[in-house]
């Protein structure tokens, strides 16, 4: 029996958002700050953006995360003028945007029916030169946030659901450790380190979590 998965995502690419007038009101304060502040996100793009030359790179999980672990990879103010997805505020303030999208339908109605199939992907960025930025979604903060971390790669929508539509305290996630290089006797470290603990936390990349399963997973 074949199973039944979550579509690709890139089908829901082209959303629709209906705002509500102050969500658009908020949206627009925000983009005359981004602009205000292109000089100085400019300058440190300048500096190197770690993302963009990584050393080596290991995966782990997927292994069951808080929810506050993560930063929205995609949702910031240049490109959707929205914060930055990366504390409880500016998360909810992405749910209340996407929530009336429809690929943020279009998916919710789908793991409701199917189940979650699929874990969601996240960076974590270490051994990184001091004073650059890790992620190109950090460039328009012009600051590396010390928490959370984890920046997420796909599953913002789901981040959302599990936060504000079913109540989970974990989601499933993958885990790529981005070892940046800064330090060679600690990448040399690492590698030994990494493959090691790789062989006691990978496991199946299919889930079968149903949205009904509060709590932690």
């Amino acid at each position: 029996m074949a199973k039944r998965r979550i579509p690709g995502y890139r089908v829901y690419e082209e959303c629709s958002v209906e705002c509500l007038e102050k969500v658009e009101a908020e949206r627009k304060r925000i983009w005359r700050e981004v602009h205000e502040k292109k000089l100085d996100f400019k300058a440190w793009f300048k500096k190197g953006i770690c993302s963009d030359k990584v050393h080596k790179s290991y995966s782990y999980g997927p292994i069951a995360l808080p929810l506050d672990f993560f930063v929205s990879s995609r949702w910031h103010e240049r490109r959707t003028r929205i914060p930055l997805a990366c504390d409880e505020e500016s998360w909810h303030f992405a749910w209340r945007y996407w929530r009336d999208a429809e690929s943020y339908r279009h998916i919710k109605e789908n793991i409701e029916t199917n189940r979650l199939w699929r874990p969601i992907y996240c960076d974590w960025f270490i051994n990184c030169p001091p004073g650059v930025a890790w992620h190109r979604c950090f460039a328009m903060k012009c600051e590396n946030p010390k928490w959370p971390f984890l920046v997420a790669r796909t599953g913002n929508e789901r981040l959302l659901m599990a936060r504000y539509e079913w109540a989970w305290e974990t989601i499933p996630a993958v885990v790529i450790l981005r070892d940046c290089g800064e330090s060679k006797l600690f990448s040399a470290l690492l590698e030994v380190v990494a493959r090691r603990l790789a062989e006691q936390l990978n496991g199946p990349r299919w889930l079968k979590r149903p949205h009904t399963d509060k709590g932690a997973f």
